[in-house]
């Protein structure tokens, strides 16, 4: 039997914390972000929307 020096249940947890809070910071950026003027202007609305 080969030992795995991995702890896969750790490492997923640590993985769901980093993506939970990337997902937190980047929600908390663009909503810092909207309130000013952006530098491509109407470009993204129009296509977007």
């Amino acid at each position: 039997m080969i030992l795995n020096p991995y702890d896969y249940e750790r490492l997923g947890k640590i993985a769901l914390i980093y993506f939970v809070s990337l997902e937190i910071a980047v929600h908390i950026d663009v909503n810092i972000g909207s309130k000013k003027i952006k530098p491509w202007g109407e470009l993204l609305k129009n296509s977007l929307g």
